[in-house]
């Protein structure tokens, strides 16, 4: 009875290593779980293939979960790298249209200079009359780099996306395959 409860205890400290090592948030697969649950019953009955076995298996599952781990973190990274680099693509044309808005309204500024209502009200008409196709230029300018920013900014996250599926399945099914093979020793006795 007592090697059986230490069995438990080392399958039941198995499944929080895994845990703990899985920093990433993962889809639980419906599979796995069902291996799982079967790992756990088979370590019960067969409490004398348990050592060998998950001395075997142990280290393979933690290894298939820090290769996850590793490609869910390039798949982050591409992607961060992706949208600093649109950032960076757009900065001058950014600061551009900063500058110009800048310029537009120290433009109006200035003409609360003037020396009489009169100059002051004729400066502010001249002023933003010029100023609104200013304006109207940024404003189009603006919105066309923003739907191509939003572009870019969907072809990174499609990449991200399709990156973090091949790494799920890449784990779903090494994962569902060790465990059987885990299964199979606790069920054979050999690994």
């Amino acid at each position: 009875m007592q090697l059986k409860t230490s069995f438990f205890l080392v399958l039941l400290g198995l499944s929080l290593i895994l845990a703990a090592q899985l920093k990433v948030k993962i889809k639980v697969d419906p599979k796995i779980e069902k291996l799982k649950a079967e790992t756990k019953q088979l370590a019960e009955v067969h409490a004398d293939f348990s050592p060998s076995c998950f001395s075997y298996y142990s280290p393979i599952l933690s290894g298939i979960t820090d290769q996850y781990e590793a490609e869910y973190g390039v798949c982050v990274s591409n992607y961060d790298n992706a949208t600093a680099a649109i950032n960076t693509q757009w900065q001058a044309q950014r600061e551009a249209m900063q500058n110009s808005i800048y310029n537009s309204c120290n433009s109006l500024q200035s003409c609360n200079n003037a020396n009489s209502s009169l100059t002051a009200f004729e400066c502010i008409a001249n002023t933003s009359a010029e100023d609104s196709k200013i304006f109207y230029g940024i404003s189009s300018n603006a919105t066309d780099a923003a739907a191509k920013i939003k572009d870019q900014y969907n072809v990174a996250e499609s990449q991200q996306t399709i990156c973090i599926n091949n790494a799920e399945t890449v784990y779903v099914t090494q994962t569902t395959s060790t465990y059987e093979e885990l299964n199979s020793c606790l069920k054979n006795g050999y690994v």
